[in-house]
């Protein structure tokens, strides 16, 4: 508990208020975020359960979807997560808390991304499914790939300038 009372007061310090309720994070999606986080090195949390007031909401969310199969085809399938672009922001917010909590990204990046996924929803609004599903891969696998690529590049970069010159920082 006061490792997530401490995520609270960097967020306060960081965004200079508290944490919204509607975008505070339980206690358990702030220890799951941080147990993958630590087990898996990833930044992935599930938005069928990063939701807002989660204590209220434990139930899984899900939705109807036409998913490409292995073979390129589409069919159609039930699909656990937000059933639309609305609701998966409220739950995008309670990321951008906790990876500001737990100074794993800082809040401008995140809420980019959100705006960038917003952007395409509204381009293509028949097309959820399929964006939420791009979405997961990105934060589940993608993400830790740019990660490293970025760190060895940073590696590579400190070999030849001095470290204080930087502003890249591998933890994050």
């Amino acid at each position: 508990e006061s490792e997530f009372q401490a995520g609270l007061d960097r967020y306060k310090k960081v965004e200079g208020l508290e944490c919204p309720d509607d975008k505070r994070p339980t206690i358990e999606q702030a220890s799951a975020f941080l147990e993958v986080l630590r087990k898996k090195g990833s930044i992935y949390g599930d938005y069928a359960i990063l939701v807002p007031h989660g204590d209220r909401a434990l139930m899984r969310r899900h939705f109807t979807s036409r998913v490409m199969t292995s073979t390129g085809e589409f069919q159609t399938m039930e699909v656990y997560g937000p059933p639309t672009y609305r609701d998966w922001l409220e739950c995008h917010c309670i990321f951008t808390s906790l990876t500001i909590m737990f100074d794993v990204v800082p809040g401008g990046p995140v809420r980019g991304y959100g705006e960038l996924v917003g952007e395409m929803d509204a381009r293509y609004p028949e097309a959820w499914g399929l964006i939420y599903q791009t979405d997961v891969r990105t934060r589940n696998e993608h993400a830790r790939r740019v990660k490293a690529r970025l760190a060895a590049r940073h590696a590579k970069a400190i070999a030849k300038t001095p470290p204080e010159e930087s502003d890249f920082d591998p933890e994050r």
